[in-house]
This record gives structure tokens, C-alpha cells and sequence, in this order.
């Protein structure tokens, strides 16, 4: 009878040991054969379409080394990504994009929003790190490691004059979550804390994607007229 307790024992503890373990492995933004899936409404003109973006290799830009996004086919080069320590970061400028080292109540200045809750979720078999962000209004979004948020993947918190809309995200074919479990999945764990980087704030940088009002990216921010940045939009006259 001993002996029995004494394996359940060790099996339970094995078991809560494989637990923490999952728990802890960074789920990786940039991997050959990753694809994100959009929904697209644009207003001027007015259309409505299906689109994807998808990793296509290696690039080199400014001497730094960026993951190729493409959209829809591999010769439709988009922009460049690189992972740093949680850090996802744009070719343009190598301004930061998502932050997921950040800590209940870091705030997120490029956005103006604050991070209030990081929860684990559970899809199929694997476990995804989820970050809750409000603004001061109680407008919450949010953004699953590995994978972005519930906009177009250089955009965290949506942009104006287009709206993308995150459909699902595949490797390999696998559909390995989608927009309804971002927003309704129930917590796995309520708290996941054990994925830390140093020094993790997502603090405003140089280096801002501008984009024209029907959502297409600018090489630089115009000399004249209405441009969309960091989800605003702005004017220069």
C-alpha cells in the first residue's frame, strides 16, 4: 500500500513537474511555416476580402537579419521581423511591435495602453501566454505570445481607414488558434509568471510605421497630407 501511495505521489509530482515546464517555453513569434489569416474591410474605396501573411525566409536589412513577411504569394515581400528576447521588432527603424516581457501594469507607451492582466490558455495541446491591455475608457485588447493580437500583425492595437481583423493562425497546415480563443478562451491558468524578461517596458521608440489612409505601409512619414500612425491618424501640412 506504501509503495502505491508513494508512486502516485511521484506521478503527480511528474505530472505538475511537465506542467510548469510547458508553462515556461516562450511560444515562438517567427517559424518557418507559420501563417496568420485576416479578414479585410477597407472604406475608401470600399472593398472586403480574405488575406494572409506568412514567414518566407531570411533577409538582411540595414545589416540587421529580419524574418521575410509575405502576403498571399512569396514574391510579395511585405516587411521584415526579428524576435529579441521577447522583443518583435520592424525593419523600419527596428522599432518594437509587441513587447512580451512586459508585467502587470507596465504600460505601453507607444499605444497609450496599459497591460492589466497575463493569463495562460490552453488550445489543443498547447499553451499560449495571453496579455490583457486597457486604455483609461475600460477598451481592452489583446495579444497572445507567439502569435500578435486581434489585428493585422504589425499593427497591436488596429490602425484607422482600414480595418484588419485576425481570422486564425496555422503551422504547417495546423490550425493552432483563432480569433475566439483569443477573446473567449477561459484561463488555463490565471496567472503566468514564470516567462520573464529584463528591462521589458514597452516604451515609445523611433522608428514608427506610417501608413496611407487605405492601409498601405509608407516608406517614411509623408511631407504633406493625412497618414495613419501607431493608430492615429495624423496631418502634416
Amino acid at each position: 500500500m506504501k509503495t502505491l501511495r508513494l508512486l502516485v505521489t511521484i506521478f503527480i509530482v511528474l505530472c505538475g513537474g511537465v506542467n510548469a515546464t510547458a508553462q515556461e517555453v516562450y511560444n515562438s513569434f517567427l517559424e518557418e511555416g507559420k501563417v496568420w489569416h485576416y479578414s479585410v474591410n477597407k472604406y475608401n474605396p470600399e472593398a472586403t476580402y480574405k488575406t494572409k501573411l506568412f514567414v518566407c525566409g531570411d533577409t538582411v536589412i540595414n545589416n540587421i537579419q529580419y524574418k521575410k513577411i509575405c502576403q498571399d504569394r512569396a514574391d510579395n515581400f511585405q516587411y521584415g521581423l526579428r524576435e529579441d528576447g521577447g522583443r518583435i521588432r520592424e525593419d523600419f527603424g527596428d522599432g518594437l511591435v509587441y513587447d512580451f516581457g512586459m508585467e502587470v501594469g507596465d504600460k505601453c507607451e507607444r499605444y497609450d495602453m496599459s497591460l492589466a492582466t497575463i493569463d495562460t490558455i490552453k488550445v489543443g495541446e498547447r499553451l499560449f501566454r495571453r496579455f490583457r491591455f486597457v486604455e483609461y475608457s475600460g477598451h481592452a485588447e489583446y495579444w497572445v505570445e507567439g502569435i500578435g493580437g486581434g489585428y493585422e500583425l504589425s499593427m497591436p492595437f488596429g490602425s484607422t481607414g482600414v480595418t484588419v481583423s485576425f481570422l486564425s493562425c496555422e503551422v504547417n497546415g495546423e490550425t493552432i488558434l483563432t480569433k475566439d480563443d483569443i477573446y473567449n478562451q477561459p484561463s488555463y491558468h490565471a496567472v503566468e509568471t514564470s516567462v520573464t524578461f529584463p528591462d521589458s517596458k514597452c516604451k515609445s521608440e523611433s522608428g514608427h510605421v506610417a501608413y496611407d489612409l487605405q492601409g498601405r505601409r509608407l516608406q517614411g512619414r509623408p511631407s504633406k497630407g493625412l497618414y495613419i500612425e501607431n493608430g492615429r491618424k495624423r496631418v502634416v501640412k
